[in-house]
C-alpha cells in the first residue's frame, strides 16, 4: 500500500517512477476493481508498473545503475 502511495507522490513531483510487484496485480487484499481501476489510472498517468516482475541485479555502469528485472529487461 505505502508504495502505491509513495509512486503517485514521486510522479506527482515529477520524477519517473517504476514500480514492480511480483504478483499479478498490487494492493492485494483490496476490492479487485479498485486494485484494475487504480492500475489502469496510474498508467494513463505515466507511472511505469510492472507486475509479476522481480528485481534480478542491481550493476554499477560508468553511466549510473542499471537494473536487470526478473524479464530480461533493464532499467
Amino acid at each position: 500500500y505505502i508504495a502505491v502511495e509513495f509512486a503517485g507522490i514521486f510522479h506527482g513531483f515529477g520524477g519517473a517512477v517504476t514500480q514492480l510487484y511480483r504478483g499479478p496485480l498490487f494492493l492485494r487484499g483490496f476490492d479487485d476493481d479498485v486494485r484494475a481501476f487504480l492500475a489502469e489510472e496510474m498508467g494513463k498517468k505515466g507511472v511505469d508498473l510492472r507486475f509479476n516482475t522481480n528485481l534480478r541485479e542491481i550493476a554499477k555502469t560508468p553511466a549510473g545503475l542499471r537494473c536487470t528485472l526478473s524479464d530480461g529487461s533493464t532499467l
